[in-house]
């Protein structure tokens, strides 16, 4: 099974979209186009037809691009988390957009402070942490219960904002530890050893096994 990529879900799901709403333009052009040709400008009909198509393209471009784009931009955030977690270095093993039956796992994380998931979201500004969503804590802490059941192994959640600013950058809120992209790879890194480089390397087969027939 090849190696996913940062945001692989995300991105093909944006481009899925935006392919599936183009298409509906062209439909939807083509269809005034043809009634043009039929009953000639001015006609009752072309004016049914043109409105029809009117309010159809008004409608994509209200409900159909900001959905096109948040797709976008979680994947944007999610590649984003991936670079920096990519950057760790020797003695770290990361890996991407996990499918696990249920949802995906943006990012799985092993090295020397031990076994992580890192669920991604890209909102931006600032952000109290007393206010975020529980639906997202809920996320997190799933996820984690679903790779040590999984593996076998603990596992600490991680619910990584990769463009916003936190009123308290690093906070734990139900078990899952919050925190800004940009104090990611340091945070981690900064960890107290808890695996040996056996033991990561361990750990690394056991998950790749896990992931693979997720």
């Amino acid at each position: 099974m090849a190696a996913r990529r940062a945001g692989q879900h995300a991105r093909s799901t944006a481009t899925r979209l935006a392919v599936r709403y183009l298409a509906y333009v062209a439909a939807l052009l083509v269809a005034g186009a043809v009634a043009l040709a039929a009953f000639g400008f001015g006609s009752l009909e072309f004016l049914l037809v043109e409105g029809v198509v009117i309010a159809a393209l008004s409608l994509i471009d209200r409900v159909a691009v900001p959905r096109v784009e948040r797709w976008s931009q979680g994947a944007r955030g999610e590649e984003d988390v991936g670079r920096a977690l990519e950057a760790l270095g020797d003695g770290w093993a990361v890996f991407h957009d996990i499918d696990t039956g249920r949802g995906n796992i943006d990012h799985v994380v092993i090295g020397p402070a031990g076994l992580f998931t890192v669920e991604t979201k890209s909102r931006s500004g600032r952000i109290r942490v007393s206010d975020i969503d529980e639906r997202m804590l809920r996320q997190a802490w799933a996820q984690k219960k679903w790779l040590e059941e999984a593996s076998g192994q603990g596992v600490e959640a991680l619910l990584v904002f990769s463009a916003a600013y936190l009123d308290r950058p690093l906070s734990r809120q139900r078990g899952v530890l919050v925190m800004p992209g940009r104090l990611l790879a340091r945070h981690l890194t900064g960890r107290e050893q808890a695996l040996a480089p056996a033991e990561v390397a361990s750990i690394q087969l056991r998950v790749e096994r896990v992931t693979s027939g997720a």
